[in-house]
């Protein structure tokens, strides 16, 4: 009996999917997932841009954004800018490539991570920001937020 318990348990465990809360922007057609019951979402930005989302537990901050790479900004150079708020106590965390840049590192606030999708001449980013007493729990949510750029 507690056998057939423990495998009904399990069962109902892997078959029930995390619950998730999205934010579509229509200015720039993409699409932020996060896990529910997570963050708060803020207003939306006046020039409908993106938005924050707060977090419900802790003090991080979660902010989505479109824009475009007026700057013709290179991936090197999107990585740098990011970069560049990184504290000299830890190498950063880089990954650049043509369509994808990430960067996350110990800042003089806490932790930030950065991810940045290249579009033609379209940026779009997710920025999730913490402090670093909270890390563990941070990191470990950073996987499941995911960014959808417009195609």
């Amino acid at each position: 009996m507690r056998t057939t318990l423990l495998i009904v348990a399990v069962l109902c465990a892997v078959a029930t999917p995390a619950l998730s809360a999205s934010y579509t922007n229509d200015r720039f057609g993409y699409t932020l997932t996060y896990p529910d019951n997570t963050f708060a979402p803020q207003p939306e930005a006046e020039n409908g841009d993106g938005r924050h989302f707060t977090a419900l537990h802790g003090r991080a901050d979660l902010a989505v954004w479109g824009g475009y790479n007026a700057l013709n900004q290179s991936p090197s150079d999107i990585a740098g800018e990011t970069a560049a708020n990184c504290t000299s106590d830890a190498a950063p965390y880089r990954l650049v490539k043509p369509t994808v840049v990430v960067v996350s590192c110990l800042t003089r606030d806490g932790v930030v991570y950065r991810k940045t999708y290249i579009r033609g001449d379209t940026l779009t980013s997710f920025q999730l920001t913490y402090p670093a007493s909270e890390k563990a729990r941070w990191d470990a949510m950073i996987g499941k937020i995911t960014l959808a750029p417009a195609k």
